[in-house]
């Protein structure tokens, strides 16, 4: 588990310093292990971590139990997030043994969410309820992936790999949980989404050379998406 506990340790030390800052820190959010279903890797020459976690929301508290309008009603929230890390992690060297791996891993939760809750009378001519994509200029995509890079070569043994992981988890949801007395217009919902992630798991130039005894290299990239989209009456 060697970068696995160098990524934490780091984490705990950009933690500390943050908070003697007056920052909050990176959270409670477990970072995703640096793993293939061989094992933990164990050496890395350059490790990039992101961790995001964002919620967009529309809040209407308990206090809040009944909205009257003459005319109309609208719950929107939205979002669009991009979250990506890199590492590169080439060498070159004459000793004995050059080691040029990097280790890239992106966790992005993100969730979206415009509701009418259980407790809320809403009365109106129009409601309208939608969780939508935030356009960012011409940006209307959200954009996760995780590039790593590799590559060695000069010594006698020379050691390359390239492991970049992507964990998203994208959640959009419009939904009308309480009660809605319309009078006379149209109840509307909607919920959109577009997310794009890309891993890449690369060598740089040739990769891996030794001028003796052993070169070795090898990459292994994961994209692991869930886009869950919905609608609920």
């Amino acid at each position: 588990d060697g970068v696995n506990q160098l990524a934490q340790g780091e984490r705990d030390f950009a933690d500390s310093t943050a908070t003697a800052n007056g920052g909050t820190g990176s959270g409670g959010q477990a970072a995703p292990e640096a793993e293939t279903s061989s094992g933990p890797v164990n050496v890395a020459a350059a490790i990039g971590i992101t961790i995001a976690t964002v919620r967009a929301e529309t809040i209407i508290t308990p206090a809040v139990t009944a909205i009257v309008a003459g005319t109309s009603v609208t719950l929107s929230a939205g979002a669009n997030t991009d979250a990506t890390s890199s590492a590169d992690g080439s060498a070159a060297g004459s000793g004995s043994a050059t080691i040029g791996a990097g280790v890239a891993l992106t966790l992005a939760n993100v969730t979206n969410r415009a509701t009418v809750p259980a407790i809320l009378t809403v009365t109106a001519h129009d409601l309208t309820v939608a969780a939508l994509v935030q356009p960012d200029g011409a940006d209307t995509t959200a954009t996760f992936g995780a590039a790593s890079t590799s590559g060695a070569g000069g010594g006698k043994i020379s050691v390359a790999g390239s492991f970049a992981l992507a964990v998203v988890n994208h959640t959009t949801l419009a939904a009308v949980y309480g009660t809605v007395i319309l009078t006379g217009g149209d109840a509307t919902l909607t919920a959109t989404s577009a997310v794009a992630s890309t891993v890449t798991a690369l060598p740089v130039g040739e990769g891996v050379s030794a001028s003796g005894d052993a070169g070795i290299g090898a990459s292994v990239a994961l994209n692991l998406i869930t886009d869950t989209t919905r609608a609920d009456v």
